[in-house]
């Protein structure tokens, strides 16, 4: 769609810096939509802001531009960039954000933007967001297209490190949480199509047995804890009308053991 423009960053609204990046992008392309996402990532927080772009992208139409600055690197060496994907785009700082994106679905093209004459004339190293990626953005979603002039091809972008679940024994994966979100439901990396006929027997955080699983929160009665495939495609834990984050004093990157009632089978070489 194109004109559409989003914007997902840690700037909250108290301040100047949404506006103006507004003000650049109408000024570069008075007919575009701008949607905010999201002002509220915690500050400097670029995981979460990678999951929260994981997580919105597939819902949008061909043509989106998605603008997102969280950046505490700004005005230092690290790239900028515009990433490509199923006629979606990309504008960013080159510093994890794509990560989840890049690891599940991969991005079709990847450019540093170079070209001076897509961003505004004079680019403030502290304020990358106004003078660098909202004009980029406008051009893009003015074109629905990335000018093959912005810039360089990228190959590799910057992304953190995103532990794979893993086997430890032959019924135990080894799997850790990626994201809490404000329910305190805890979000792991364990995708759902990953356990496909195979039957979790429980769930492990420490010495915290979860044994309980469901398709939705009301599957346990109300303060009781379960698992179950969660909206963004991963395994999680919840508390029915509960914070299970809180109760079982879970932190992102701790470690969950998930058991299946049957063993592993490796694939056979042949």
């Amino acid at each position: 769609m194109a004109g559409l423009i989003t914007l997902i960053t840690d700037f909250g609204t108290r301040d100047h810096y949404v506006a103006a990046m507004k003000g650049v992008i109408w000024s570069t392309y008075a007919e575009a939509r701008i949607v905010d996402l999201t002002h509220e990532i915690p500050p400097h927080h670029i995981h979460e802001a990678a999951y929260f772009l994981f997580c919105v992208f597939p819902w949008f139409p061909k043509g989106t531009v998605h603008v997102v600055v969280v950046d505490p690197g700004v005005g230092t060496a690290r790239r900028a960039l515009v990433a490509s994907l199923n006629g979606q785009f990309v504008v960013c700082p080159d510093n994890g954000i794509l990560t989840f994106l890049f690891r599940k679905f991969g991005l079709e093209e990847i450019r540093c933007i170079e070209n001076a004459r897509f961003t505004r004339p004079t680019v403030c190293k502290t304020f990358h967001g106004r003078d660098l990626f909202a004009p980029v953005a406008a051009h893009i979603s003015k074109e629905n297209k990335v000018p093959s002039d912005i810039g360089s091809l990228v190959t590799a972008p910057v992304c953190f490190e995103f532990p794979e679940p893993e086997f430890i024994s032959s019924d135990t994966l080894l799997c850790t949480v990626i994201h809490i979100d404000r329910f305190g439901n805890i979000i792991t990396n364990l995708p759902e199509e990953l356990i496909a006929g195979r039957v979790v027997r429980k769930v492990l955080f420490g010495d915290t047995i979860i044994d309980k699983l469901g398709q939705t929160y009301a599957d346990v009665p109300e303060g009781e804890s379960l698992a179950l495939a969660g909206s963004s495609g991963f395994i999680e834990i919840a508390v029915n009308a509960g914070d299970a984050a809180k109760r079982l004093g879970v932190k992102v990157g701790d470690s969950v053991k998930v058991c299946f009632s049957q063993p592993h089978q490796k694939p056979k070489v042949t």
